[in-house]
């Protein structure tokens, strides 16, 4: 099996859009040995990149999806220059700062053009693109409400995320990137697994634009890229690195294949990498995976059309152990289930369906009801977890400015929020997925519903899989309101003193939803806000200390002291 990124890849400098094309599936199903496949469909610099040689004869080249396209052209869905953030319901609503940048960098026409509010000043190539109808990651950022984090200080200071690839990043695309959106050096670093990652083009891009969402979406944060070549114990190997230095709280991977590719399954080429992640997760790491750009059709190969009526996922977005991140589109109209197959000359849908290989962890199934499958009574594992915009994103890959898609996208976006978000909590968050799935029952203005489109992808499964209100296989829980989801921050208590029965003010930030703890006793809640709540003191004595939680983490106060 071999890595294939979930992007599509629009190069600047490219002259057309052909096809694109997948590995025949015969050609993966049943190996003994284990190889990559990585999701998406890839835009890259003009032409098909060649593989390298295969670890093992019968493997095939990792080979991602390629589309190309001119920078002049429109994509085939029209989409707005400015997408208004969204409006959560109810205590939760966000407030998007402008992204606040280094001085505009001029580009070789010596023009800089500061964008709107919500935008980074761009070089001239990307206001190009942006005026074509396509979207920077920083705005897409603000659609989602991340700058609301930034300005309570969460932005992935002090954390670590490691990104698995099976490309070789290009320092150069990055250090461009940065210069056209007036961003500060990135300063990644790259780990070499087994030699490095592979080289060609779009393999490259792949690396790059995950590091360049990473970035975006949490400027605080350190990014270790962990770059691994082709060979049938890559997947093993990059895992285990990062799971053994147990450094990086926040895991970002874009790239997996349909779960029946797997040889041996659950039982055998599937069990190193489901035991590392089990690990990972049980040692407080966040793993955010792309679910997949075949739509329902995880397994369906374009070049000769089998699969086309299987329902399948993607692994290892289908793992319990990870987060699932599916992907949106967003047009004037408003967000749908991203699916290609609507477009034009376009190809890729967001992945998403039922597990053939893990049952439905509990925590699923509370919100999700039973999910039917082959996995008995109990339901199967369902996938995306949530979703977000995975169509028409600008960033710099390959060696040229590109536009893209894929749930390649998606993925990043979701560590770097993760990232953002576990630099204000107490604890690590570790495994994010069940943390989503209580959040959404206790305030539902955490996600918005995406509600249009299917993710039947070839169109033989009658839109199986179509969006809805609540939890869906197309977006599951729909997209994220980053602040929202964001550890409670506990500033200070009014009185520090007090006996039972008295009331306390607690200031911070991120409190309504949030419930108190005074030692091991829970509080009533009088009265609560966004910044502020009053609760009840419960019966205790001595100091204690005042813990405010909520799904996403718990953060404490200063000492607690209860009067005589």
């Amino acid at each position: 099996m071999s890595p294939s990124p979930q992007t599509t890849i629009a190069a600047a400098t490219a002259p057309r859009r052909p096809a694109a094309r997948w590995w025949p599936l015969a050609r993966v199903i049943g190996l003994a040995a284990l190889a990559l496949v990585g999701l998406g469909t890839l835009a890259a610099s003009g032409q098909t990149p060649t593989d390298p040689a295969p670890a093992v004869a019968s493997l095939p080249g990792p080979r991602p999806q390629v589309t190309l396209a001119s920078a002049v052209q429109h994509p085939a869905r029209s989409r707005p220059v400015r997408r208004a953030p969204h409006q959560p319901a109810g205590r939760h609503r966000s407030t998007h700062a402008p992204h606040q940048g280094s001085p505009a960098h001029r580009g070789r026409t010596g023009v800089a053009r500061k964008l709107a509010a919500n935008a980074p000043t761009v070089c001239p190539g990307a206001s190009a693109l942006e005026g074509a109808g396509a979207t920077t990651l920083s705005a897409e950022g603000a659609r989602y409400g991340i700058s609301g984090l930034w300005a309570a200080g969460e932005t992935g200071r002090g954390v670590t995320i490691a990104t698995v690839e099976f490309g070789a990043s290009s320092p150069s695309d990055v250090a461009a990137y940065d210069r056209c959106f007036g961003l500060p050096a990135t300063g990644y670093q790259v780990v070499p697994i087994d030699g490095g990652g592979a080289s060609g083009s779009a393999f490259v891009a792949e690396a790059d634009l995950d590091i360049e969402q990473l970035q975006t979406q949490a400027p605080g944060a350190t990014i270790v890229s962990y770059e691994a070549p082709d060979t049938n114990t890559s997947w093993t190997d990059v895992l285990s690195a990062i799971v053994s230095a147990d450094q990086a709280k926040v895991i970002s991977i874009s790239w997996g294949l349909c779960e029946a590719a797997y040889a041996g399954g659950p039982s055998g080429t599937v069990a190193p990498i489901d035991a590392l992640l089990a690990k990972a997760a049980a040692q407080g790491q966040s793993v955010v995976v792309a679910s997949g750009d075949r739509g329902a059709q995880d397994c369906y190969d374009s070049a000769n059309g089998t699969g086309a009526g299987t329902l399948a996922v993607d692994f290892p977005a289908s793992d319990p152990n990870v987060t699932a991140v599916g992907g949106t589109d967003v047009s004037p109209a408003g967000e749908q289930v991203w699916n290609a197959a609507l477009q034009a000359g376009a190809s890729g849908a967001s992945g998403g369906g039922v597990s053939a290989d893990f049952a439905e962890p509990s925590w699923q199934q509370a919100v999700a009801g039973t999910l039917a499958g082959s996995c008995g009574a109990s339901g199967c594992r369902g996938i995306p977890d949530l979703s977000l915009d995975a169509n028409g994103l600008i960033f710099f890959g390959g060696g040229s400015l590109a536009t893209g898609s894929g749930t390649s996208f998606s993925a990043p976006f979701v560590a770097a929020m993760t990232a953002d978000l576990q630099s204000a909590c107490a604890t690590p968050i570790g495994n994010l997925a069940p943390r989503l799935y209580a959040w959404d029952q206790i305030d539902p203005g955490a996600f918005v519903p995406v509600t249009s489109g299917s993710n039947d992808y070839t169109g033989a499964s009658g839109a199986t899989y179509s969006a809805s209100a609540g939890y869906n296989l197309a977006t599951g829980l729909g997209t994220p309101v980053a602040s929202a989801l964001s550890c409670p921050q506990v500033h200070a208590l009014s009185p520090t003193t007090a006996p039972a029965g008295a009331t306390v003010t607690i200031t911070g930030a991120f409190l309504g939803s949030a419930s108190v703890t005074f030692g091991q006793r829970a509080a009533s809640i009088v009265s609560r806000g966004a910044n502020q709540l009053v609760a009840t003191v419960p019966p205790g004595s001595g100091t204690v200390a005042v813990t405010v939680s909520n799904p996403t983490g718990a953060a404490a106060s200063k000492p607690f002291a209860y009067a005589p």
